[in-house]
């Protein structure tokens, strides 16, 4: 009697296991055909979206490409004041090989650092200890040679250049 009893429990157990089964299966099956739906509308809305903008004049369509490229310019922010300004407005400092350069068309290697072109700027920067900080110098690299008075005359004498040729 008690084999019996195990036998029909256990396929009572195999019945609910299948039917459990077959449930999450249904669901899951519904999940996909939702995602499938969702997917559908989107696809159906960005091609409509491609329709409209292909009936625009082919002058509207290129005016909004090039409003969308010329957009784009990239911020830097000054070590010593902390302002964010266009990249081609600051200077950029650079070490190499433990000495600290402006680099004039921004392009030498390694890790640079950005300075409001005034003589203000420099002399912030100087007093805080930002520009190990920014050129993320460490104790193993050893001191950092920075020549201040060599700085500051090429940057009043860049200063002097841009003066001269506004006046032009």
């Amino acid at each position: 009697m008690n084999g019996q009893r195990r036998e029909n429990n256990n396929t009572i157990d195999l019945q609910n296991r299948s039917i459990e089964r077959k449930k999450s299966w249904q669901a899951k099956t519904d999940k996909r055909a939702k995602r499938s739906q969702i997917a559908m509308k989107k696809n159906k809305a960005l091609t409509t979206n491609l329709a409209d903008r292909q009936e625009q004049p082919a002058e509207k369509r290129a005016d909004n490409r090039e409003s969308v490229d010329a957009g784009h310019i990239p911020l830097r922010m000054c070590i010593a004041c902390r302002k964010r300004r266009p990249k081609s407005e600051l200077l950029r400092m650079v070490s190499i090989k433990g000495e600290i350069f402006f680099d004039e068309r921004q392009k030498l290697p390694g890790r640079g650092a950005y300075i409001c072109p005034s003589l203000a700027c420099l002399h912030r920067c100087r007093r805080s200890s930002g520009l190990p900080h920014a050129l993320r110098f460490t104790a193993q690299d050893g001191t950092v040679s920075v020549n201040w008075q060599e700085l500051t005359k090429w940057l009043e004498n860049h200063l002097a250049g841009c003066q001269d040729a506004d006046k032009r």
